[in-house]
């Protein structure tokens, strides 16, 4: 069997190929592939990065994961340069050309359930989170709060008698700043938790 037969057996579209005394080169659709009397080596064409004179007389093809060694002997030297200089625009087409998604495993088809009984509720399915914050989701109110009156004016009152025990008893600054900073707080507090209750 020629190269020619032996790469037709393959039956891969072919781009370009050079034959030569020693053996046949060809670009697929994805590989540089070289054919001698010792068998069939092949390199992606998208890994090529380098071609350069090995030693021993031949041309190495350089890739990411490998090369691909091609004996001078093998074709008429201008020839194979041309060829070579040739393999570029097929190696940036393609790197262009994106890598198909890797097939899906076939799934066996689902027997069929008796349509009378509920289908089960799914593993995955779990309850929705709560809408906000941690823990057990609040049950929405019908209506205001009756506490919430009571928040403002505790949190006026509070802030009044801080402000009042300050004024009337001087006798310590650090006395009088804790007592009108505890107030403060209070004040914030109380505000907050009437105007949160009364919306």
């Amino acid at each position: 069997m020629d190269y020619e037969d032996r790469l037709r057996a393959l039956r891969e579209a072919v781009l370009a190929e050079l034959k030569g005394p020693g053996g046949l080169l060809a670009v697929t659709e994805k590989d540089l592939v070289f054919l001698d009397h010792s068998g069939v080596q092949r390199l992606p064409l998208a890994s090529i990065k380098r071609i350069t004179r090995g030693e021993g007389g031949v041309v190495a093809v350089l890739g990411e994961g490998g090369s691909l060694e091609i004996p001078l002997k093998a074709f008429p030297m201008d020839e194979l340069r041309l060829f070579l200089e040739g393999l570029k625009s097929h190696v940036a087409r393609a790197r262009r050309k994106p890598s198909p998604p890797p097939p899906e495993p076939p799934t066996a088809p689902e027997p069929p359930r008796p349509q009378e009984a509920p289908a089960p509720k799914p593993a995955w399915e779990e309850e929705a989170p709560p809408a906000q914050g941690f823990g057990p989701a609040k049950p929405a109110r019908e209506g205001k709060d009756p506490l919430a009156f009571l928040g403002r004016p505790l949190a006026l009152l509070s802030l009044a008698y801080g402000l009042g025990f300050a004024l009337l008893n001087p006798t310590d600054l650090w006395v009088q700043m804790g007592v009108v900073l505890a107030s403060l707080n209070f004040f914030v507090l109380l505000w907050s938790f009437g105007s949160s209750r009364s919306s």
